[in-house]
């Protein structure tokens, strides 16, 4: 289990440098603006939420597996309609019904988040 959350993590991270790298260098050229600070929102919270599981996987701060779940299902919802929704003006079909899923994905974000937090403070 704490492999499957470093790997996890680390994987998260990774991609982040990947997509960061291409919301810097290609995105610019191909969405406006406003897309493209979208776009790097997703990649922040890509990065933060694979450095939190990462931590997460440290035995002295052992996420429980519930909030593991949650960040992950987090992330996909989280970053991935702001990945979608930010190449919108260039896809040929509607992708607004992914607007509400992004903060489904913030929710998901703290309840994991939360969880963690509290488990920590009731050990000891």
């Amino acid at each position: 289990m704490v492999k499957n959350r470093l790997i996890s993590g680390i994987f998260m991270v990774f991609l982040s440098v990947i997509l960061g790298a291409i919301a810097a260098h290609s995105l610019p050229k191909i969405l406006p603006d406003p897309s493209v600070v979208s776009f790097r929102t997703g990649v922040d919270y890509l990065q933060l939420m694979g450095i939190i599981l990462i931590l997460g996987s440290l035995e002295k701060l052992a996420m429980p597996r519930v909030s593991f779940r949650f960040l992950v299902v987090s992330i996909f919802c989280f970053s991935g309609s702001i990945f979608t929704l930010a190449f919108k003006s260039k896809l040929a079909f509607s992708v607004s019904f992914l607007g509400p899923i992004t903060p489904v994905g913030g929710l998901l974000m703290m309840l994991g988040l939360g969880i963690w937090a509290w488990r920590i403070w009731k050990s000891n």
